[in-house]
């Protein structure tokens, strides 16, 4: 019996000792924490409040004295963002940011208080967007993506219909849907993480079949398909290339045996398939971008192909400018036209400054983790790339010499 009641004991002291509330906001929103109620007494002489990060950097968040009676907001993290009730002891911290996520404890009169609050910020989910790869053969069907989940957490992603179905299992990036009867169903992707939730624009069936929308890099291979099958006998068929001017180009003919290829910028990478009609087209450059149809025995069809060759993005480079009047700071730039995205070492994204002509900059401050790091990915439609990592420990290596830590 005395065993029993000792394991209960221990198990109620574990349990004290790592109680805590846990609480997951989104970023610019606020939050409060308070300590256990009669913790703060009519006599209580001092209140600090302290955050420990993921790497485990412990900083002063707030302080107050009962001596001199001030409220001293020591951390750059903080100011402006920290607020606290010396009655009760509650802190508020508001216009959430990602660097605020961390466990918060509290020292009252000196002593630190068992009770830990931990916090998790989160960007919002972004407005999903669904890109479309399609194969219009035999069985016309369609690769369709949502775009838009990257980030530190990761959302669930759900498909569904216009029957408000789900389909498939949750969490698919892609999926592939045939043709049907009905030109009206739509498909829609919905990205949730435990904060908001967002919902794609409808993508209707009947703009999936009708044409093709593809984008490819540079270097790449495409074929278009008709629709249907080719109606017996076939004597002719002819693709046409209409560039983004407006000009008309055959890009192949096939007649009754003969291939002809009379524009040179479609010469050695084009080929055409005489039974089904599938045009076929490698080593793609910019100028291959544009409209692409299909004349049957001299009439054209109603279908569409359209073509965007884009760039592959280069591989970025970091380039670290020091501040001058402050040996803490660096500005990090990435000068590039695509889309840019900063990331540290916990795989959280970082808001990035505009910068002119092109490119954005980021600023890091010295915050004592040697093995922090930054990188900068390049998007675009087709690739992306990102740059080798920014070691704090580099950035700041005059700085940490020169000074004693």
């Amino acid at each position: 019996m005395f065993f029993r009641r000792s394991h209960i004991l221990w198990i109620l002291i574990i349990c004290e000792a790592v109680s805590g509330d846990y609480v997951t906001k989104a970023v610019n929103s606020e939050t409060a924490f308070t300590p256990v109620s009669g913790s703060v007494a009519p006599s209580t002489t001092s209140i600090i409040w302290k955050h420990r990060n993921n790497a485990g950097v412990v900083v002063k968040v707030i302080e107050w004295d009962r001596d001199d009676g001030s409220i001293e907001i020591p951390n750059a993290n903080f100011k402006s963002h920290t607020r606290l009730d010396k009655g009760t002891g509650e802190l508020t911290l508001k216009d959430l940011q990602l660097k605020h996520t961390g466990v918060y404890t509290i020292d009252i009169n000196s002593k630190e208080q068992r009770k830990q609050f931990s916090l998790t910020v989160i960007e919002h989910v972004n407005k999903p967007r669904i890109t479309k790869d399609c194969l219009l053969g035999d069985v016309p069907e369609c690769t369709l993506s949502c775009d838009g989940g990257d980030g530190p957490s990761e959302p669930t992603i759900t498909w569904k219909n216009s029957a408000g179905e789900t389909l498939y299992r949750q969490n698919m990036r892609t999926i592939t849907v045939t043709k049907s009867s009905d030109p009206e169903n739509f498909y829609t992707c919905t990205l949730k993480n435990a904060v908001s939730e967002e919902t794609s624009d409808p993508v209707y069936e009947r703009d999936l079949f009708d044409g093709v929308d593809v984008m490819k890099a540079v270097g790449d291979q495409v074929s278009f398909h008709p629709d249907k099958s080719l109606p017996p006998p076939v004597t002719s068929i002819i693709w046409k290339h209409i560039n983004t001017a407006g000009i008309v180009v055959k890009a192949i003919e096939w007649d009754e045996g003969e291939i002809l290829i009379p524009n040179p910028r479609f010469r050695d990478i084009t080929t055409v398939d005489e039974k089904t009609g599938q045009i076929n087209i490698t080593n793609l450059k910019v100028e291959h971008s544009g409209v692409y149809t299909i004349d049957i025995n001299s009439k054209e069809q109603q279908q569409r192909f359209t073509l965007t060759v884009m760039e592959r993005v280069p591989k970025p480079v970091i380039e670290p400018e020091k501040i001058k009047d402050n040996p803490l700071v660096v500005n990090l730039t990435c000068k590039y036209s695509e889309t840019i995205i900063w990331k540290n070492s916990a795989g959280q994204i970082l808001p990035g400054l505009a910068l002119h002509p092109k490119g954005e900059f980021i600023t890091v401050e010295k915050k004592g983790n040697l093995e922090n790091s930054y990188t900068c990915t390049l998007k675009n439609a087709v690739s992306e790339e990102t740059s080798a990592r920014v070691n704090e420990r580099d950035l700041f290596k005059k700085s940490a010499e020169g000074h004693c830590m």
